[in-house]
C-alpha cells in the first residue's frame, strides 16, 4: 500500500512542486514555441507534443503549465506498468521503479521522453489484448496508438517494426494486420503531406545537408554502453540486465517483449559506430527492461536483496539532481549553470538593453527561445549558422524583413556595438536598420559534379532558387551585402573553409550561372555552399555535393 502511495500520490506532488520551480530547459522552450505554431510537422519532431505543452498552458501560463501535462503522464505511465507486470509483487516494483533515477528526472520534463514512454505502454498493452483475443476495436486501438507514437517521435517506429517482425509469421495470416497498418498509416498521412510540402525538410537535413565524418566513431560505442547503465539506474540497472539472463519467456508477449528489448540495444549500439547516440533515446527499452527483470528478481532472492539494497542510494542521487535543478547555488560549474538557470533574469537585460526592438541572435535556437518564453517578446528570431530548426518554417524571418532590428552576437561587430551584461556573461548587441536575412534561398546545382576547367579549377553550375512569395535581389539593403563561400571537405575532414568568396549577385535566378573553386589533390570530396549577409555569420545554402577527383 505505501509503495502505491509513493508513486500514485507523493510522488506527482513532489514532481509538480519541481515543475514549478525549476526553470525551463532550452530545449523545453523549444518546444513551447514549436506549441504556439501547430503544424502537422516540425523539422526536428513530429507535433504531438506541441497540443501538450499547449493544453498544460492555456491551465497555467508558466513553466508549471508547459510541463503539466508531462508530469501527470508519467505518474500515468508508472500506474500503466505495474499492470503489464507478470508477477504482482508490487513492493518489489516501487523498489525497481524508485531506483531509475533518470526517469524521475524526466517525468517533469516537457520533452518526447515521456509521451514516448507512455505511449509504448499502451500499445504493449493493446498488443497483449489483441494475441489474447483479437477484434476489429484492438485494431484499431493499435492502428491509433502506431500512429500516436509515430506522432511524438520517429523513435517510435522502432517499436512497431520489431513487434511486427518476431510475430511476423502469425501477423501475416491475418486480414486484421493489414488493416491496423493501412490505417495506422491513413492517420500519419497529414505528416507525410507536411513533410512534402516544406521539401522532406528532415530527411534532407539529415541525409544530404550535414557533411560527413568518418564511418567509425569508438567514442560513440564508449558513451553508448555506459550511458545505457547510467540511463536505466545508475546502480540498479546492473541487478537488471543482470537477470536478464535467467529470463524464460512462456508466451508470445514475453517473447515480444525480449525481442524488442534486444533488438533495440542492438540497433542503437550499431548505429553507435557513426553516429552519437543520447542516452534517453532508448527509453522505449524501459518498459520490457522493467516487465522481464521484474520477472526474474521476484522469483530469485538474491537479487531482490540487492534491489532492496540499492533503493535508498538511488533516492539520494534523485534527491541531488532535484535540488540542483532548483537551486542554482547547487551547481558548481558556470557553463552548466547558465544552461540550467538564471533565463528570466538573462532574457530581461537584453529586453532592457534591445529597448524593446525585434531581438535577432545568432546563437543556438534553444537559448532563442528561452529568451521567447522568458521575455514575452514574440518576434524573437535566430540566425545560428550551424543549426537548423522550426524557425525557417515560422514566418518570423518574413516579418522582420525592413525592420530594426537587435542583433545579439558573441563578439563586438562595429564600434556602435553595445556590451551588455547578464547574469550568463557578456554578449553584444548591435542596431541594424532595414534589416535582411534570406536564410530560405538554396544554392542549386545543376550537376552535383564539378567540370574541370583548368588546371586545379572546377568549375559547378548553380542557380538560385527563391522560396519567398515577394522578389529578392540581394541589393534590399546595399549596407548588407551578401557574398557566397563554402566549406570543402576531404575524406570527411575539413580542408578549405572561405565565407568572402563572391557576391551573391554573381549568381542568377533564372539560369545557371558558373562558379570555379581550386583544388590541387585527388581524392574524395564535399562541397556545401554558404552565405553571408552583413553582420550575420555565413549558414550554408545549399546541400553536400559529393564527388571524386
Amino acid at each position: 500500500m505505501y509503495s502505491h502511495l509513493w508513486y500514485l500520490l507523493i510522488c506527482p506532488i513532489i514532481n509538480l512542486f519541481q515543475a514549478g520551480f525549476t526553470d525551463l530547459l532550452f530545449d523545453e522552450a523549444y518546444y513551447w514555441v514549436c506549441s504556439r505554431n501547430l503544424a502537422w510537422g516540425h523539422f526536428y519532431s513530429p507535433p504531438f507534443i506541441d497540443l501538450m505543452i499547449q493544453g498544460g498552458y492555456f491551465i497555467f501560463e508558466s513553466a508549471l503549465g508547459v510541463r503539466l501535462l508531462f508530469t501527470i503522464m508519467s505518474t500515468l505511465g508508472i500506474y500503466l506498468l505495474e499492470k503489464l507486470l507478470v508477477r504482482k509483487d508490487l513492493i518489489l516494483y516501487y523498489a525497481i521503479i524508485s531506483s531509475m533515477v533518470f526517469m524521475q528526472v524526466i517525468g517533469i520534463l516537457a520533452a518526447p521522453d515521456i509521451p514516448l514512454f507512455f505511449f509504448t505502454l499502451t500499445f504493449y498493452l493493446i498488443f497483449r489484448r489483441h494475441i489474447e483475443k483479437e477484434g476489429l476495436l484492438t485494431t484499431i486501438l493499435l492502428a491509433v496508438n502506431t500512429a500516436l507514437l509515430l506522432y511524438i517521435k520517429y523513435h517510435g517506429i522502432i517499436v512497431i517494426i520489431f513487434t511486427i517482425l518476431i510475430n511476423l509469421a502469425y501477423l501475416a495470416k491475418r486480414w486484421r494486420t493489414y488493416l491496423w497498418i493501412l490505417l495506422a498509416f491513413a492517420l500519419f498521412v497529414p505528416h507525410i503531406l507536411w513533410q512534402a510540402e516544406n521539401g522532406f525538410p528532415t530527411i534532407a537535413f539529415h541525409l544530404f545537408e550535414r557533411p560527413g565524418g568518418s564511418l567509425f566513431e569508438l567514442n560513440n560505442i564508449l558513451d553508448y554502453i555506459p550511458g545505457q547503465i547510467l540511463f536505466a539506474g545508475p546502480f540498479v540497472s546492473i541487478v537488471l540486465f543482470l537477470s536478464l539472463r535467467k529470463i524464460r519467456v512462456e508466451n508470445r508477449f514475453e517473447k515480444t517483449l525480449l525481442f524488442n528489448l534486444l533488438a533495440m540495444y542492438g540497433f542503437f549500439l550499431l548505429i553507435s559506430i557513426y553516429h552519437h547516440i543520447e542516452i534517453n533515446w532508448t527509453v522505449i527499452g524501459i518498459p520490457p527492461l522493467v516487465i522481464l527483470s521484474h520477472k526474474v528478481i521476484s522469483e530469485h532472492e538474491k537479487y531482490q536483496k540487492w534491489v532492496y539494497r540499492l533503493v535508498i542510494p538511488s533516492l539520494v542521487v534523485a534527491l541531488f539532481f532535484r535540488i540542483v535543478l532548483i537551486f542554482p547555488g547547487t551547481v558548481p560549474i558556470q557553463r552548466l549553470r547558465s544552461e540550467l538557470h538564471g533565463h528570466a533574469e538573462w532574457a530581461a537585460a537584453i529586453k532592457e538593453a534591445s529597448n524593446d526592438l525585434p531581438v535577432v541572435f545568432t546563437s543556438r535556437y534553444q537559448s532563442t527561445s528561452a529568451y521567447f518564453f522568458y521575455s514575452g517578446e514574440d518576434t524573437t528570431y535566430t540566425l545560428n549558422p550551424t543549426q537548423k530548426s522550426d524557425y525557417d518554417f515560422f514566418g518570423y524571418e518574413e516579418k522582420l524583413q525592413g525592420e530594426t532590428i537587435y542583433l545579439i552576437t558573441g563578439r563586438k561587430l562595429n564600434p556602435q556595438t553595445d556590451t551588455v551584461k547578464t547574469n550568463k556573461g557578456l554578449v553584444f548587441g548591435t542596431r541594424i536598420e532595414n534589416f535582411r536575412s534570406y536564410k530560405k534561398v538554396k544554392l542549386i546545382a545543376a550537376n552535383p559534379i564539378p567540370e574541370k576547367t583548368g588546371t586545379d579549377q572546377f568549375t559547378f553550375k548553380l542557380r538560385w532558387e527563391n522560396p519567398y512569395p515577394y522578389e529578392i535581389t540581394f541589393m534590399e539593403n546595399p549596407d548588407l551585402k551578401s557574398k557566397i563561400g563554402y566549406r570543402l571537405y576531404k575524406d570527411g575532414e575539413q580542408i578549405e573553409s572561405i565565407d568572402n568568396f563572391h557576391p551573391a549577385t554573381v549568381i542568377s535566378f533564372e539560369k545557371d550561372s558558373e562558379l570555379t573553386i581550386e583544388i590541387g589533390e585527388s581524392g574524395e570530396y564535399e562541397v556545401q555552399f554558404y552565405l553571408q549577409t552583413g553582420y550575420v555569420y555565413s549558414y550554408p545554402v545549399s546541400r553536400i555535393l559529393k564527388f571524386t577527383i
